[in-house]
């Protein structure tokens, strides 16, 4: 999905050599509790409990989406690391990022030749 959607942020990881995988991954399987402040973490729960995993996929692809400029900025493979993993922290507000996660919604009713068209 990010490399469809986001693909500068893509591209940015497989310029630097950074397994893109293993970031997002640590925010899936944990539900983002280790990575966002409690109310955040509430807001996005009731959202999976109701919509399922795509509800995940889509917080996801918003957060990655609110720090792209940092990650785009990223001068070194540790820093794009760093700034991936504690860049979520910052989300005291998750109004905006509900906002952006609602807007990627869509990506889920494109078939995958529609996408690798894009």
């Amino acid at each position: 999905l990010v490399q469809y959607k986001l693909p500068k942020i893509y591209d940015k990881f497989v310029n630097m050599n950074v397994p893109f995988n293993f970031i997002p991954i640590k925010w899936f399987l944990n539900l983002f509790i280790d990575f966002m402040p409690t109310e955040t973490v509430l807001r996005i729960w009731d959202w999976f409990l109701f919509e399922g995993v795509s509800a995940i996929m889509l917080i996801g692809l918003a957060t990655l989406n609110l720090i792209q400029q940092e990650i785009l900025g990223a001068k070194e493979s540790l820093e794009l690391v760093n700034i991936v993993c504690k860049a979520p922290k910052k989300f005291f507000k998750c109004e905006e990022l509900f906002k952006i996660a609602q807007n990627f919604e869509n990506v889920f009713d494109e078939k995958p030749l529609d996408l690798r068209r894009k």
